[in-house]
């Protein structure tokens, strides 16, 4: 019982690591996206 409740508890706190991994990267990957499409000459 205990148990579960320690194991439901650290998946909560994994699944807000991963969703803020996940924004960090979408972050990084858009200002990269920006950054190419800056350099590159039309």
């Amino acid at each position: 019982m205990i148990f579960s409740v320690i194991y439901k508890k650290r998946s909560q706190k994994q699944v807000l690591f991963l969703k803020k991994a996940l924004r960090y990267y979408s972050d990084s990957l858009l200002i990269f996206v920006l950054a190419v499409n800056i350099n590159t000459p039309q």
